[in-house]
């Protein structure tokens, strides 16, 4: 019974063919996705800014004290408009900020569009 040279012998294929070597890289690369905080609502603050931005996105600036997001700008949040009930957001913010009216947003904990947070939902708090 004869030996095969080390040298001569096939090349061994086990875990690291290509799909298995891309799946090593994918599992240890970060991907590009939005950050992840805390749910909950924020301190009640005045609307300061609202506009209605691009791609479909509502955007505001509350003044508030406290938001549970932890998101980079905590003052700065979107909407997508096509949550339900963005329209009703749109109008309260609208309201408080014509009139002064403190207003608490519930963030998903969410932070996107340059550490904005994203909130579902805008309640007025009267007197603050």
């Amino acid at each position: 019974m004869s030996r095969t040279p080390v040298s001569q012998r096939p090349a061994r294929r086990g875990p690291t063919t290509a799909p298995a070597l891309l799946a090593a890289l994918v599992a240890i690369l970060p991907l590009p996705s939005a950050a992840t905080g805390n749910a909950g609502w924020t301190a009640p603050g005045l609307v300061t800014a609202l506009v209605a931005g691009e791609r479909g996105r509502i955007l505001l600036r509350i003044d508030s004290d406290e938001n549970p997001s932890g998101c980079r700008e905590p003052a700065a949040f979107y909407l997508d408009e096509d949550r339900a009930p963005s329209q009703q957001v749109f109008d309260l913010a609208r309201d408080a900020l014509v009139h002064r009216l403190p207003v608490r947003a519930w963030v998903t904990g969410r932070c996107d569009l340059k550490g904005r947070s994203e909130i579902l939902r805008l309640e007025a708090r009267p007197g603050g």
